[in-house]
């Protein structure tokens, strides 16, 4: 189905995404997703800094790694690494961060930054959006060229687009759906599975905002859960289909039924998967009756 009819992170925090989705139930997040990632991914980070040579002791030490790292990795590490130590403190850093040249430094600073309630980012990602090749469609003079030529047009056509959908994703994250086009498509026709599993996160999130602010999509002629429902028919990835089924917990019960009902119709989720969304629809039908039998049993106002 193509769009008309209807971040990635660095992979290092996408893999820890995935954990943290896995890791716990439904309606169990407390704090903002990049604090998550920031806390849980402290080895990681660490890790990176580590293998780089930059000593991570201190606040003063991640402070020089994040102005002045040499890898955009160390950069975007060092940051992570300041949220979870510094919190609030760290502000300063992630602005100067914003105007790193690094596109995936400058989308994990915006994502901190809008953590702690600071939206300054928001600017620079619609920038970053606008990378995206022709926002995401095929580039009809990729056909004039050939062998090298050809090769490295795409390695750069794949690269611009994969930070756009980093911005896309940190856009939504903030509320702000001017992503909204581009995670459609990607989600709906990208070859790339990872690319595929960003733009899911992007709707959902934008599905989110907006069962609570109905002018996130003010303007906007897609809707991102009947996307989302289209993927559950039409994806055929499991890891793909597990990032929906994730990403399906974060909406309202009402709203989230259905997609998980596509799902489970689908013959292509794991069998673990399927067997996991029949219990929550069950779970979702038990406290619905509670909830009615509740109801009924309240004495009624005179």
């Amino acid at each position: 189905m193509k769009t008309r009819e209807i971040r990635r992170m660095p992979l290092c925090a996408v893999l820890v995404i995935v954990g943290i989705s896995s890791a716990h139930p439904p309606g169990s997040e407390k704090i903002p997703l990049a604090l998550g990632v920031a806390q849980d991914g402290r080895r990681g980070w660490e890790g990176i800094l580590k293998r780089e040579g930059y000593p991570f002791d201190t606040v003063a030490q991640l402070q020089e790694a994040a102005k002045n790292g040499k890898l955009a990795s160390v950069r975007w590490s060092a940051l992570y690494l300041l949220a979870a130590r510094a919190g609030r403190d760290a502000l300063p850093v992630f602005k100067e961060a914003l105007t790193d040249q690094d596109p995936e430094t400058r989308t994990t600073a915006a994502r901190l930054l809008g953590a702690f309630g600071d939206r300054s980012g928001i600017e620079g990602l619609r920038r970053d959006l606008a990378l995206a090749p022709r926002q995401g469609e095929p580039d009809p003079n990729l056909v004039k060229l050939q062998g090298d030529q050809l090769r490295r047009a795409k390695s750069k056509d794949f690269t611009l687009l994969r930070h756009a959908i980093d911005a896309a994703n940190a856009l939504s994250e903030l509320g702000d759906a001017s992503g909204l086009e581009l995670a459609a498509r990607v989600a709906l026709e990208s070859p790339v599975g990872l690319f595929r599993m960003g733009a899911i996160t992007t709707l959902a999130n934008l599905a989110v905002h907006a069962a609570s602010d109905k002018s996130v999509l003010a303007g906007k002629a897609i809707d991102p859960e009947a996307v989302l429902v289209a993927v559950a028919q039409s994806e055929t990835n499991p890891r793909v289909l597990a990032r929906l089924r994730n990403d399906t917990a974060k909406l309202p019960r009402e709203r989230s039924r259905k997609i998980y009902e596509k799902l489970i119709a689908s013959p292509h989720p794991t069998e673990k998967d399927r067997e996991m969304m029949k219990s929550i629809l069950k779970l979702y039908d038990r406290e619905a009756k509670k909830q009615s039998k509740d109801q009924s049993a309240e004495p009624k106002k005179q």
